[in-house]
């Protein structure tokens, strides 16, 4: 199985802050950029504000 790419609080805050600048257009334009999904990161932006961008996921792999 593939490892699923992690980007780091800085990466997804400069996504959120170019998205809501509107210098590139839409978030698909900023996900293109990011190598994000935009979708997923300002929907967390929107309800929690940065904390959401810097949670780290936590894997429950091989627990019973």
């Amino acid at each position: 199985m593939a490892k699923k790419q992690t980007y780091s609080t800085e990466v997804k805050l400069q996504a959120v802050e170019l998205y809501l600048s509107g210098e590139l257009g839409g978030y698909r334009l900023v996900a293109d950029q990011f190598n994000v999904h935009a979708t997923q990161v300002m929907r967390a932006y929107k309800e929690e504000g940065i904390d959401a961008l810097k949670k780290k996921r936590v894997s429950y792999q091989g627990i019973i």
